[in-house]
């Protein structure tokens, strides 16, 4: 498992994340308050197989993403001040249907909320630069990072293999650090990660 330093690509905020940004501008143009972040750098994950993104993802589903381009300014701090010193940033959310458990505490046709960061809200525009955003109508394997306790949406759990898309019931490329080998289909993509759960939960038992 890597650390990756990425820039302007921010999909993942926990409290072990880094965030830094170098400089700041805001601007009024045609009432529209533009907040330009010259450098933001999240640190992510990234996985060098299939054991290691299972181990450190708590809910693994698949599913289809049911409603996107929800604009939505949320408090990220999930410390005992949450709402003494709220940490608040513009996402754009997407609703996923679940229509497979693979691993994680949801079931069969629950809506889970996913957040990635970026977007309009009200006034306000957050550009985050080459980040790819969910689109209703997508399907695949998601391995999300969740918040129990907190009214918070999930994240992917990095931008490059938090979400495997399948067309046609064959995994489509992101061309960035592929877990999966894009002759797969969505069958043996599932048989592998059901068959790799359960022989971890053998071993933990």
């Amino acid at each position: 498992m890597k650390n990756l330093n990425i820039l302007a690509i921010c999909g993942v905020l926990v409290l072990m994340i880094s965030l830094m940004i170098s400089g700041c501008a805001s601007k009024m143009e045609s009432g529209i308050n533009e907040l330009s972040f010259e450098g933001v750098y999240m640190d992510y994950f990234i996985y060098d197989d299939i054991n290691s993104i299972i181990d450190e993802t708590p809910v693994i589903v698949v599913g289809k993403i049911i409603k996107d381009n929800i604009p939505e300014k949320i408090n990220i701090n999930i410390g005992e001040h949450r709402e003494e010193k709220p940490f608040n940033l513009i996402f754009t959310v997407s609703e996923l249907e679940v229509d497979k458990v693979i691993k994680g505490g949801v079931n069969v046709g629950d809506v889970i909320k996913i957040k990635q960061m970026g977007g309009s809200y009200k006034e306000e525009v957050l550009k985050v630069d080459e980040i790819e955003y969910l689109k209703e109508g997508q399907f695949g394997v998601f391995f999300l990072s969740i918040y129990p306790g907190w009214d918070i949406p999930a994240d992917l759990k990095n931008p490059y293999q938090g979400f495997v898309e399948i067309v046609e019931g064959e995994k489509r490329s992101n061309g960035l650090f592929d877990l999966f080998k894009n002759e797969m289909t969505e069958e043996k993509i599932i048989d592998l990660l059901v068959e790799t759960v359960i022989k971890k939960d053998k071993l933990n038992q």
